[in-house]
């Protein structure tokens, strides 16, 4: 039996200064022979296309055209591939070696598991060095619900759910419609995770 892939997909518009990090970080991953790679590129006129083509043999799929704005770009990313794990990566940031191994291990193994996020995201420079690596409490169903997410009546926000290290079962995906809520500009992530957090636990 094959084994389940993941289906990663990274967006950009003119940020070809961090592209070829962002695209390296994924394509020499441990785990990557098993990654539907796609990237979605909203008409850069910047190096942004020479460094996407320069990865194009490792690539699912890649285009380059005017879209209606990042989450639309990514959902049409998701329609590339149906591999059933899931998750995106803009153009300035990376993931660390071991990230999509340890993905692949959790979904295959914890079938009951259907999203998962990091508590340590880190930040590292450019030149890839680490420099941060903070503990997150609030990335729990109890702070989610409790405005730990949001700056609010003076409350501390420390509960991002950090979009680069969440990934998700394409089922629940299809189970809370399939698609973002492409009226938002920004926040389109928290948007879908509200959804995701009432059918299971992060």
């Amino acid at each position: 039996m094959a084994a389940n892939r993941l289906c990663m997909v990274t967006t950009n518009f003119n940020y070809g200064a961090y592209l070829d990090d962002c695209m390296r970080s994924v394509v020499n991953s441990k785990g990557f022979d098993r990654v539907d790679y796609v990237v979605m590129d909203g008409g850069s006129t910047d190096n942004s296309l020479d460094i996407v083509k320069k990865h194009a043999s490792s690539l699912k799929h890649w285009q380059s055209e005017k879209d209606a704005g990042m989450y639309h770009a990514i959902q049409a990313g998701f329609a590339k591939s149906d591999a059933p794990y899931m998750g995106w990566l803009n153009s300035d940031a990376q993931l660390a070696p071991w990230a999509i191994q340890s993905v692949l291990d959790i979904f295959d193994q914890l079938p009951n598991v259907r999203w998962i996020t990091s508590r340590f995201p880190m930040q590292a420079r450019k030149d890839g060095v680490v420099i941060k690596a903070d503990f997150l409490p609030g990335v729990d169903n109890w702070g989610f619900f409790n405005g730990e997410y949001v700056r609010s009546l003076g409350l501390p926000s420390s509960g991002w759910i950090v979009q680069d290290c969440t990934f998700w079962r394409r089922d629940l995906w299809d189970e809370v419609g399939g698609e973002f809520d492409l009226s938002l500009k920004l926040a389109g992530d928290f948007e879908l995770w509200a959804r995701f957090i009432q059918k299971t636990d992060l």
